[in-house]
């Protein structure tokens, strides 16, 4: 049995997730560029830490003091899934 995701399975959570949390989906795709910064200049995760709190995203100490690539590549791929639910042209890519 595979218990692998497809592309499109995970697409469909996160199509959900966004749309179960009741946060307007801009604050995803702000998120999401905010994070794709911070991957490559580790100076912005606290804008990332403190913008994903504001937007309700993530509550205080959920995110942690140390600079998390996983938590940010998740962010990058929600503002993308927000971005192409809200049909926006691509900022990111």
């Amino acid at each position: 049995m595979n218990d692998q995701m497809t592309p499109e399975q995970a697409k469909e959570i996160m199509v959900k997730e966004i749309q179960d949390s009741g946060i307007n989906p801009q604050s995803f795709v702000q998120l999401g560029d905010m994070a794709r910064k911070a991957i490559k200049q580790k100076e912005f995760y606290p804008m990332v830490v403190d913008a994903a709190i504001k937007f309700g995203i993530a509550e205080p100490g959920d995110l942690g003091g140390e600079i998390n690539y996983k938590h940010l590549a998740t962010m990058v791929a929600f503002g993308k899934v927000a971005q192409e639910m809200s049909g926006q042209p691509g900022m990111m890519q």
